[in-house]
């Protein structure tokens, strides 16, 4: 008996320090965005344009947390159609935490996608139970809002995770209005109905 309950004991510890090694080996991995996806500085993201193209093409899409299948079914026709990019507004993960994100990465590295995809942030990816957590956001994708330029349109994304402008946020977009004029278009892209938007 005293053989079995000692037999027990270290079966069970060495289960314990498999499951802690094998965080720490995941946790020391370098997680990181696709090279897909671009990564905006000082409130500006660079998406390339190809010399000479004329007339283009972008697909918007948002909350593809409903599964593997569906994300990569939905990616897989984005493709055909061969837009310049795919706008992502948020709500790519059920909660703000490094498995969900780990998680979103590994499928858009499995559909093997090389469109760029522009994410904007929803409210499950910053938010749970009442508790916002926009840091691990920042981590991968830096800006929760920022803007970039194609062709003669110009693109503003917007932070629309809690539904509130902020007067930051607010000062922000009409700074860049007032200095980036695109020549014809103008779209300001977010996923829910964000309170104190101007009316561009």
């Amino acid at each position: 008996m005293l053989h079995l309950r000692i037999g027990s004991t270290i079966i069970v510890g060495l289960y314990v320090l498999m499951i802690v090694v094998s965080l720490l080996l995941g946790n020391s991995v370098k997680l990181e965005a696709p090279p897909n996806v671009p990564i905006p500085t000082s409130g500006r993201a660079f998406i390339e344009q190809p010399a000479g193209e004329g007339p283009f093409s972008f697909i918007v899409v948002g909350d593809t947390r409903r599964g593997t299948k569906w994300f990569q079914v939905m990616m897989e026709k984005a493709a055909r159609r061969k837009p310049a990019f795919v706008v992502l507004l948020g709500d790519f993960a059920n909660r703000p935490t490094l498995d969900e994100y780990r998680f979103f990465f590994k499928v858009i590295k499995e559909t093997k996608m090389q469109i760029p995809l522009v994410m904007a942030a929803g409210n499950h990816d910053i938010e749970y139970h009442g508790r916002i957590d926009k840091e691990i956001y920042r981590r991968f994708f830096k800006g929760l809002y920022y803007y970039f330029t194609y062709s003669d349109s110009l693109f503003v994304i917007l932070d629309g995770s809690t539904r509130d402008m902020d007067e930051a946020q607010f000062k922000w977009l009409e700074e860049v209005l007032a200095k980036e004029a695109p020549e014809q278009f103008a779209f300001a892209l977010e996923l829910d109905d964000l309170r104190g938007l101007p009316q561009l």
